[in-house]
């Protein structure tokens, strides 16, 4: 049976600003900038259907909820004292306890674009580059839960005994005191594999990026260089470069927050399913005859 699963609105502005810095003979530079925002909200579902899940996994997914944006990442957090926000640990064996119950973190589609790139132009030569920000939103990374299960996660490498940080327990009175003295029961494989792995909470960051998307470099040859052939009317040559270096939150030990194992409307979740993102070095000819 086809129905109707519910309601959204988007919304959104977009502005673009070109200026033209020098103007001269055989001299141009110019700057652009363009920055748009987008948002949406889920306003109903089906009758008695409040949110479902959408794409991800059963500790991890992307979630159509009413009252929110689409798609809003859950994920299984940690078990935290209310009262001081540090996370409870059990006093018996030093492991955090997890939370049975998926927590929010936010929408995974961008909220804020912001690009601004440059042109100049000397005779026959140009010089162009472009940036991009991309923020607003948050990320899944199943690639670290993969790589703490396997121990190759810098973030494993603590496995001498140690109070996991940050942590409280129950004294025996329903009193939680800051732990001091609990070390993890065994922090070489357990902590890690039976324990912190589970916690997908870890292995959410924000998703924003900071990217030096192109650069290009490019001649013209003279037409009268080109008159000579008496068969090419136009010719050029360039050297560009893409995706050549992104900056990243730095909770983010993962991969390019870009990445998604799907285009659909589960983005917002990768997993090792994907290629790693790449640079690109490339050199162009163009002929026109």
């Amino acid at each position: 049976m086809w129905v109707n699963v519910g309601q959204t609105r988007n919304w959104g502005y977009e502005t673009d600003l070109r200026v033209q810095v020098i103007k001269k003979a055989r001299f141009i530079w110019e700057l652009n900038a363009r920055y748009s925002f987008n948002d949406n909200k889920v306003q109903k579902l089906y009758p008695g259907v409040t949110e479902f899940t959408y794409g991800g996994y059963s500790y991890a997914s992307t979630n159509v909820i009413e009252g929110q944006s689409f798609p809003y990442l859950k994920a299984l957090p940690y078990t935290r004292d209310s009262v001081t926000g540090r996370v409870i640990v059990d006093k018996a064996t030093g492991y955090p306890i997890r939370n049975s119950v998926l927590k929010t973190f936010g929408r995974t589609i961008p909220k804020h674009i912001l690009g601004w790139g440059t042109r100049f132009n000397y005779s026959n030569l140009t010089l162009t580059a472009n940036f991009e920000y991309r923020g607003g939103n948050t990320i899944f990374h199943q690639l670290g839960r993969d790589m703490t299960f396997t121990g190759s996660g810098a973030w494993t490498s603590n496995r001498t005994p140690h109070v996991f940080p940050n942590s409280s327990y129950d004294d025996g009175s329903g009193k939680y005191v800051q732990n001091t003295d609990v070390n993890v029961r065994e922090a070489e494989y357990s902590l890690w594999v039976d324990q912190y792995r589970f916690i997908t909470e870890n292995f959410v960051t924000p998703g924003w990026f900071i990217k030096f998307r192109d650069v290009n470099l490019s001649y013209n040859i003279p037409i009268n260089l080109l008159n000579r052939t008496k068969f090419i009317s136009g010719a050029s040559i360039a050297l560009y470069g893409r995706n050549l270096f992104t900056i990243v939150d730095k909770s983010n030990f993962y991969t390019d927050p870009e990445f998604s194992y799907t285009t659909g409307n589960g983005v917002g979740i990768n997993n090792t399913s994907q290629t790693p993102p790449v640079r690109q070095y490339g050199f162009n000819l163009n002929l026109s005859f």
